[in-house]
């Protein structure tokens, strides 16, 4: 029962792992500087333009998500729970999610509710996602050198977290050259919620979604002392934004700003920058 409540966390750690960069808008101006003409860019323009693009890309309209989530035992070809779950967001901090479907173990409803409790106290709690943000402020930077990823030119980078926290990771990220956006976070949790996980390890990526950047698959696989390995996978499905959800947040007197989007929107899932 331990080795269980263990992979619960585990799961809830990796789904709420930078949520702060879920809902960013994909904007049409960056950061001007430019690396330098030397071989190896300089790290401190990268870095900074990476800082800049997150602050200019926060959350501006309602938004609403529908995810799967898949839990498999050690054998990955094998679904043992499947949940979708409806996730609404109003800026400025309010996320509220609803449980839409859910086959197999009953366990993977809770997953994903402790998933989800977790993830909207943590946007609640810190809506400018600092303590969570890739920064120079958690992070420290290493150059490795350009990868291609989805058909992107992109800057890839070692990043090590200046303190333990199960929030951060150690790994690799991959910056786009041109927008200073982050299409994928890879590495181990720098700290794991609990002694019974030996290790786990992320792999987040992100896209636009009808002109908004956000996290668009997560993958976590644990290590799970005594039952060996553990694994879930969350993918978007549906994503929608725009004058329905205002109507919504209007009729329910939640605060917040003005949208900068006149109407709904459907967007099918890219993994590419616009």
């Amino acid at each position: 029962m331990q080795a269980q409540s263990a992979l619960l966390q585990c799961a809830l750690v990796s789904l709420t792992f930078l949520s702060a960069t879920q809902g960013q808008q994909v904007r049409g101006t960056f950061p001007s500087e430019q690396a330098s003409q030397s071989r190896i860019p300089d790290l401190e323009i990268i870095i900074r333009n990476i800082e800049a693009a997150q602050e200019a890309n926060r959350p501006q309209v309602p938004y609403e998500s529908v995810r799967d989530y898949r839990l498999f035992e050690a054998d990955a070809s094998r679904t043992s729970a499947e949940v979708v779950a409806r996730v609404t967001f109003m800026p400025p901090n309010i996320k509220t999610y609803s449980i839409q479907n859910h086959t197999g173990s009953s366990r993977g409803a809770d997953v994903v509710r402790r998933i989800l409790d977790k993830e909207s106290s943590m946007t609640a709690q810190d809506p400018e996602a600092s303590l969570r943000a890739i920064s120079s402020q958690n992070y420290n930077f290493a150059y490795l050198g350009e990868e291609e990823l989805n058909d992107r030119a992109c800057y890839k980078l070692r990043v090590s977290p200046k303190h333990k926290d199960i929030s951060l990771i150690d790994g690799q990220i991959w910056v786009d050259k041109g927008s200073y956006l982050i299409p994928r976070i890879e590495g181990e949790m720098s700290k794991t919620p609990s002694w019974w996980l030996k290790k786990v390890h992320l792999v987040l990526d992100f896209g636009n979604l009808g002109g908004t950047w956000q996290q668009t698959q997560t993958q976590a696989i644990a290590d799970v002392r005594m039952l060996g390995r553990r694994s879930l996978l969350s993918k978007v499905l549906d994503y929608r934004e725009g004058e329905v959800l205002a109507l919504q947040r209007k009729s329910s007197g939640l605060p917040g700003r003005g949208l900068n989007r006149s109407r709904a929107r459907q967007a099918a899932f890219s993994p590419r920058i616009q």
